[in-house]
């Protein structure tokens, strides 16, 4: 009995550590938020922000463009309908460019039915967060996209020590 009731503790306590924003800052880690709406480009940001994120704002996918090309973006939050380049033209241009690494998108919507996910997906969206947004969901999708974005880089390190041991001289081991 003592046994089970730790062993519940136990799962409960990691399942909310899981589930738990983190409080931590990712070094280096930069959102692109991206909504013509200046209220809810703000209340993105903020809550992002208030888990300690560093954010950058773009009012249209056209300007969100252009700071990809100068900023180091690993995730992009994007509204679906903005003027000039929309949420599904950023996605396109993203997954068509030439970036340095895996940039994970999520699209903050209204547009939930089954036709809308394929064709968001469909565009280049990794994720989707309906609108009006849960800060708590919207937080766990950004966690998720963290650990995505993670494996690229564990993968590119790993790739990196092989390729160094394989060019080393077997006799000499330089």
């Amino acid at each position: 009995m003592f046994h089970r009731a730790i062993g519940r503790r136990y799962q409960r306590d990691r399942l909310t550590r899981l589930c738990a924003p983190s409080q931590e800052k990712t070094p280096g880690m930069k959102i692109l938020v991206v909504d013509d709406d200046d209220l809810a480009l703000e209340m993105v940001s903020r809550a992002l922000q208030d888990a300690g994120y560093e954010t950058l704002q773009a009012s249209d996918g056209a300007q969100a463009i252009r700071i990809l090309t100068r900023e180091p973006v690993r995730i992009v939050i994007s509204d679906w309908l903005m003027p000039g380049v929309d949420g599904l033209g950023l996605c396109r241009h993203i997954r068509s460019g030439a970036f340095p690494g895996y940039i994970y998108i999520i699209l903050l919507t209204g547009r939930t039915g089954s036709a809308q996910v394929v064709q968001g997906l469909s565009a280049g969206a990794d994720d989707f967060v309906a609108k009006p947004f849960d800060t708590a969901e919207l937080l766990v999708r950004v966690k998720a996209g963290e650990r995505v974005v993670s494996l690229e880089t564990r993968h590119v390190a790993i790739f990196a020590l092989a390729k160094l041991a394989e060019s080393r001289d077997p006799e000499t081991g330089q």
